[in-house]
């Protein structure tokens, strides 16, 4: 074999270990929190619970879920993606669109505001004031509307 081959071949092999100890660091945080949802409390309160839950229990779940505000959050999410999903790709795949014709009418002045909305916000407050203004807060919409137009 020749040495650049060689080289190759080494050089790949100490990729492959550098990703593997790398996906190692990323998920053994997950599969430690994994392990302490599936094992009782009192038990991970004593430590030495690692690899594998020592008391199997699906009270920890049970707990979480009986409370109906937790039910409530997770239902406002599913509904937030339900909703925003659809409605951005169909206002962003919209002004795509639009603004990818040539013969659009002003179609400098849209591309330079939409580049112009990715690069410069205008902060917190006057995006509270916003929303106060549109009586958006504390209401649903709030999760939708703001949300629905995206330069990037």
């Amino acid at each position: 074999m020749r040495d650049s081959a060689v080289s190759e071949r080494l050089l790949t092999i100490m990729n492959y270990i550098l990703l593997g100890l790398f996906t190692l660091v990323i998920l053994i945080p997950f599969w430690y929190i994994t392990v302490i949802a599936f094992n009782e409390g009192i038990d991970t309160v004593r430590g030495g619970v690692y690899l594998w839950p020592r008391a199997f229990t699906w009270d920890n779940f049970l707990a979480v879920f009986a409370d109906p505000l937790i039910v409530r959050c997770f239902a406002n999410s599913f509904l937030r993606i339900a909703l925003l999903t659809p409605l951005h790709l169909l206002v962003v795949g919209t002004a795509a669109w639009a603004i990818s014709r040539k013969n659009l009418v002003g179609r400098k002045f849209f591309v330079a505001m939409f580049v112009l909305s990715m690069y410069v916000n205008p902060g917190l407050i006057p995006f509270y004031l916003t929303l106060a203004q549109y009586r958006l807060i504390n209401n649903f919409l709030v999760y939708i509307l703001p949300w629905l137009f995206s330069g990037w």
